[in-house]
């Protein structure tokens, strides 16, 4: 044990050297994505910049070229004639929609966002309803659609999302009618287009920065972002596995409290009560605080999903509750109201990671000051709709 504790404080510290070293030969991870954007925006980031290299008229002025290798790396490249084909971003709230008429493809980009209730369902029903008829409008006809579905890990959509379609042998099917589905993920193939991407423009200087910045965001929510010093520091700990395993939910944990008493300090709201927990939700996550008005019938919960692996930190998220279970948002408030923005889809995912692993104090204090406006604008909203059901 102690042997492995000196090899490894001795790789540690080369590992510190290394990065400030760098950092003083002008080598550092500034990133123009990050520096304007959260790296695990959904929206703004991912999709808004997918859509700016799959767009055929994109100001790129490189064609079709992006989409073909995109299409081409997830063997879909036959699908769809990318010379006739238009790209839309957000379109009827689809993420991104390719089409050339007679084809049409569903780009799904789900980064650590729910999937929401039939949301699959209704895009494909959506498309079938606008090209059910030929293109003289007599003659009835069922589009030919492709629904891919990307997330950072190559996960499956959820039955939830699908609806009244059913997911058999790579493709979606509801009663005669079927459509194609693809899952594919940030982790390698959209990492292996930018690649080709970025190769291909490697002469456009410009072109290429952007890509090759963004290639780096995709290295960092896929747990791909190393090097040569922190692979030696992970070679050690591969080589005292045991001892790593033993050890690591323990200090996992030590971090976490660490990081809730903090949180706890700096969360200051009149006439509300805030709790730490040591305490598993009967789906298994781990309860870490609570914030509450007394005599309310609601209160603000932080907690951290479960997995193989123990508490996932990139799934924290902070949510409205009642003793009973979640709010039904949906009898709550509006779809798009403010108050559904944040308490269903504000998780702090990759954040919250990085405030864990740093420890930094303006992190748990944008944190704190993240809770307290929230209640501070909607309190009196949120107890009349609560009455209200």
């Amino acid at each position: 044990m102690q042997e492995f504790l000196d090899e490894f404080s001795k790789a540690l510290n080369n590992y510190k050297n290394y990065i400030k070293l760098r950092k003083k030969r002008g080598l550092h991870d500034y990133n123009i994505f990050t520096a304007l954007l959260k790296e695990n925006d959904e929206v703004r980031l991912h999709s808004r910049f997918l859509y700016s290299l799959l767009n055929t008229e994109g100001r790129h002025c490189q064609d079709d070229l992006f989409l073909q290798l995109f299409l081409k790396n997830i063997g879909e490249q036959d699908w769809i004639n990318t010379k006739e084909a238009k790209v839309f971003k957000e379109y009827q709230n689809i993420d991104i929609y390719i089409t050339n008429g007679a084809k049409h493809i569903i780009l799904e980009n789900k980064i650590y966002a729910n999937d929401q209730k039939e949301q699959i369902g209704r895009y494909i029903d959506l498309l079938r309803e606008q090209h059910k008829y030929d293109s003289n409008k007599q003659e009835k006809q069922e589009p030919e659609i492709l629904v891919v579905f990307l997330s950072p890990f190559g996960r499956s959509v959820s039955e939830y999302s699908l609806g009244k379609y059913e997911l058999k042998n790579g493709e979606l099917t509801c009663r005669n009618f079927s459509v194609r589905y693809k899952e594919i993920s940030y982790q390698s193939d959209i990492l292996r287009w930018l690649n080709e991407c970025e190769k291909e423009v490697e002469n456009l200087t410009d072109l290429a920065v952007f890509i090759k910045h963004y290639r780096q965001v995709i290295l960092s929510i896929t747990n791909q972002k190393q090097g040569e010093k922190m692979d030696e520091l992970a070679k050690i700990m591969a080589q005292n596995y045991n001892i790593i395993i033993d050890t690591m939910s323990q200090a996992r944990k030590i971090v976490i409290d660490d990081f809730v008493k903090k949180l706890k300090d700096s969360l200051k709201i009149p006439d509300w009560s805030i709790e730490t927990y040591e305490a598993q939700t009967d789906s298994g996550d781990e309860l870490l605080l609570k914030a509450f008005k007394k005599e309310s019938c609601f209160y603000f919960a932080l907690k951290i999903y479960k997995d193989n692996n123990g508490l996932n930190l990139k799934r924290a998220y902070f949510s409205l509750r009642t003793d009973d279970g979640n709010i039904n948002c949906k009898n709550l408030v509006s779809e798009k109201s403010d108050i559904d923005t944040f308490v269903w889809e504000y998780k702090y995912g990759n954040d919250f990671a990085e405030y864990i692993k740093t420890l930094e104090n303006d992190c748990v204090v944008q944190v704190a000051n993240d809770i307290i406006e929230f209640i501070k604008s909607y309190e009196e909203k949120i107890v009349k709709k609560v009455l209200q059901n």
